[in-house]
């Protein structure tokens, strides 16, 4: 069989040709097309399904940033991609990498990490194996059959061979030195690969392993990854060379770099779902994300920059939990169908000069919710030691009991935060006024509960710790239409929800400030704010969710989550209290 200048052996495949010439870099003078359009040439012959033909009449299944990676890949030994959420990065990269070796596994070593074992199974190296096992190498023959892969050891060679080198690798970052070791001591006679997925999040210490593989004759690196920090490791390696004040990211879509190499930039608004104006791909982003990321944080906001845009947030810019929007919604009271019940919630933060804060609520049937909440007042508890008084932990167990008698709010209807210091006054309340009181403690990681009734994902997929899901909650809620009577009255507790901020970080996970940056960075606590998402954590307990169940929505789930919630804030040893249950 003669093609591009060059005779093949017959019983060659259009896929291994296309490799071949891919792997020799073929260029148009030696009659090939270049090692790009190789490439290309290969991945639609060996996944037909997913590159070659036509999705629907007049859209093809290439895409635009197909072209601009592969291009990437193709002409520059270190590639950066930062993109939106759901632009395929890694997806791409699997199948780059199995064309890559299927094409010379003989010379190839490629090693795939990513920050923790659990993601990169998960991600990088279950879209390789995916890849190789579905390559359509000859006419009836995939690549299951003629490649081994090993899970145990998460390495990909050919079948039948015992070569340990030249594979298909998988390593974690979090392994700590041993990556780095197992990383920058593999070289290769020819060919040697790295794929860094979530780089965001990955120790330099990796990227400095892989750039003394540069050495090797046929180098490549590509970096992946959502944009959070502009001002670190993976950051300096997008750079560009003229400085980031040089790129406008409603124009550029990739540049050469500082550190001698490539960064693409794939945004949100210019992928092919958007630009079709309708879902053609479904797993890339749609239209109806954007408008939720728009809904829920702002256009502008840090989760707009990186998850829609695909770009570094502005210096500076955070995100803010409570914006005037959403406290906006929550001025008006609320009306009730029946009677309301009275809830109550401390904060106790009697110490390092905060405010110890009661916050008094009521919850009922309003807005198609059984647990829709007014608040009522919020008091600051203030009492006095002296030598011959009480300890400090029941004089405020006490005047709390006293106020909350007042207002008629039962033992079961409270709930306070008993990290810390907090523990003494739950012991003294759950003994003089009832069992039944709510515990909260702030630390820990979030909950497996979801937000909203419609989210797809828990909270341990949203937000980074605890303290996190509570004052989202309570955002939630207010979004809802569920809370009400937060009037101009209430003015120290609006200001303090509109002044705690967040951020994205790893994983795509939102982290709000700590109470000590918050304290550094304004000179107070935000201790009604805490207050104030206790209420709602307690009516989330008692079984409320924010928003309307989705279609053929059961509840079990919820239901099930919520009786193990339930039965770590009911337990009453101190070291016991209500936090994520372990994984």
């Amino acid at each position: 069989m003669r093609k591009y200048k060059a005779n093949f052996p017959d019983q060659w495949s259009e896929a291994m040709v296309e490799l071949f010439c891919y792997a020799q870099k073929r260029t148009t003078e030696q009659g090939g097309l270049g090692q790009q359009a190789h490439l290309r040439n290969a991945m639609m012959a060996l996944w037909p399904h997913l590159y070659a033909g036509e999705v629907e009449p007049g859209i093809t299944r290439w895409r635009d940033d197909l072209e601009l990676l592969t291009w990437a890949w193709c002409n520059f030994r270190v590639i950066s991609v930062i993109g939106h959420a759901s632009a395929a990065k890694t997806h791409t990269f699997g199948h780059i990498s199995a064309a890559s070796y299927v094409a010379d596994p003989e010379n190839s070593i490629i090693t795939l990490t990513s920050t923790h074992l659990p993601g990169l199974r998960k991600r990088l190296w279950a879209d390789t194996v995916s890849a190789i096992r579905t390559a359509m190498i000859a006419p009836g023959v995939a690549g299951g059959v003629t490649f081994d892969v090993r899970n145990h050891d998460m390495t990909i060679r050919p079948a039948g061979t015992k070569e340990d080198k030249y594979v298909i690798e998988g390593i974690a970052t979090d392994r700590g030195q041993d990556a780095v070791e197992k990383i920058q001591g593999t070289h290769s006679r020819k060919r040697r690969y790295v794929i860094i997925d979530e780089a965001q999040g990955t120790p330099s210490a990796i990227f400095e392993a892989a750039a003394n593989l540069m050495t090797d004759p046929d180098f490549r690196m590509a970096q992946l990854a959502n944009p959070t920090r502009r001002y670190s490791e993976f950051g300096t390696w997008c750079e560009p060379n003229g400085g980031w004040a040089h790129i406008d990211p409603d124009v550029d879509q990739f540049w050469e770099t500082k550190r001698g190499g490539i960064c693409i930039r794939l945004d949100g608004l210019k992928s092919a779902n958007i630009k079709h104006g309708k879902t053609v791909f479904p797993f890339l982003i749609r239209q109806d994300y954007l408008d939720s990321v728009a809904k829920a944080f702002g256009e502008g906001s840090p989760r707009w920059w990186t998850f829609v845009r695909g770009w570094f947030a502005p210096e500076g810019l955070f995100g803010v939990i409570f914006p005037s929007s959403v406290l906006n919604k929550a001025e008006k009271k609320l009306v009730y169908n029946f009677q309301p019940t009275r809830i109550a919630s401390l904060d106790p933060a009697f110490e390092g000069g905060d405010q110890c804060v009661l916050a008094i609520a009521e919850y009922g049937e309003a807005n198609n919710s059984r647990f829709a909440m007014n608040l009522v007042t919020t008091i600051p508890i203030k009492v006095s030691v002296t030598d011959k008084s009480e300890p400090l932990d029941y004089l405020i167990a006490h005047e709390v009991k006293r106020i909350c008698t007042k207002y008629e709010v039962k033992s079961e209807n409270f709930i306070l935060d008993v990290t810390g210091a907090g523990r003494g006054v739950a012991a003294i309340l759950e003994k003089e006024w009832g069992a039944d009181i709510s515990r909260c403690n702030f630390g820990g990681g979030a909950t497996e509960r979801r937000l909203k009734k419609a989210d797809t994902e828990n909270c341990t997929e949203l937000f980074d710790r605890f303290v996190s899901e509570l004052w989202w909650a309570g955002r939630a809620w207010m979004e809802e239409g569920l809370v009400g009577g937060v009037s101009e009255d209430f003015k120290t507790l609006r200001d303090q929800l509109a002044a705690r901020q967040y951020e994205t970080v790893k994983d795509k996970k939102i982290r709000i400030e700590t109470k000590k940056e918050m304290k550094e960075r304004l000179g107070y606590s935000p201790d009604e704010g805490d207050a104030f998402v206790m209420l709602v954590e307690l009516l989330r307990r008692k079984g409320g969710v924010a928003g309307s169940s989705p279609e053929g929505y059961s509840g079990s789930r919820d239901a099930r989550l919520l009786k193990r919630a339930v039965k770590y804030s009911n337990l009453t040893n101190p070291d016991r209290e209500f936090v994520a249950e372990p994984a």
